[in-house]
């Protein structure tokens, strides 16, 4: 018995060691070079989403220190939406991203909004 307790015991822990998000794997200085070249200019410099082409779009850019907002999103929603675009937005696909690049900038927006 006490082989089989050990033994779920240490596939729930390397289990758990691989639920790393993909944001706090990344880098979000790398992050935040990519932000400020493919993001910035509608989600701002700070991530409020009023960066001089933001404001301007409806749906407004997303403010990614509203905590109601873009932390209640998960992380694979995230990457999805930098690679395929926002569906009934004005957010482009960043197909040309790399999956890291993507997840880099995924963890400066964490970063930014706090989580």
């Amino acid at each position: 018995m006490s082989r089989i307790v050990l033994a779920v015991l240490m596939g729930m822990a390397m289990m758990t060691a691989g639920m790393i998000s993909d944001a706090q794997a990344a880098d979000a200085g790398k992050g935040k070079l990519v932000y400020a070249q493919k993001c910035s200019s509608c989600h701002g410099k700070e991530g409020k989403g009023d960066g001089p082409f933001g404001k301007n779009l409806t749906p407004p850019a997303a403010n990614f220190t509203d905590p109601a907002g873009t932390a209640k999103k998960s992380d694979t929603e995230l990457l999805d939406k930098i690679a395929k675009g926002g569906r009934g937005t004005a957010m482009p696909a960043f197909k040309s991203l790399s999956a890291d690049e993507r997840a880099n900038v995924l963890a400066y927006i964490r970063a930014m909004a706090g989580k």
